[in-house]
């Protein structure tokens, strides 16, 4: 499926669900946040890393992801603003180009 494409059904769905038992860096739920639709993740480093450390649509068994489904389809999450910030400004280039060039002249 052709980029935008993948975009366009994520944005226009009720909720990503990633059940990985492992990722690095999660593009899928980086792309999804910033949509500003819902995941539903397996609470692992790198959906957290992503997501935040306190996104309240983590978990850790087969009954979590289905609670966190239904969390959703019953209307009960819907606020992405805050994750949607937060992955916009981990995918922001200039701003990774600064903490870089900061790192490597001694400036954490």
């Amino acid at each position: 499926v052709d980029r935008r494409e993948v975009l366009r059904l994520m944005s226009s769905a009720l909720a990503v669900v990633i059940p990985s038992r492992a990722e690095g860096f999660s593009l899928v739920a980086a792309e999804a946040a910033a949509t500003g639709t819902p995941v539903v993740g397996r609470d692992i480093p790198g959906i957290r890393e992503v997501l935040g450390e306190s996104y309240p649509l983590l978990f850790d068994s087969v009954d979590g992801m289905i609670e966190g489904v239904k969390t959703v389809a019953r209307g009960e999450y819907q606020d992405m603003g805050k994750c949607r910030e937060r992955v916009l400004r981990l995918m922001d280039f200039e701003e990774n180009l600064r903490v870089l060039e900061d790192a490597l002249a001694g400036n954490n």
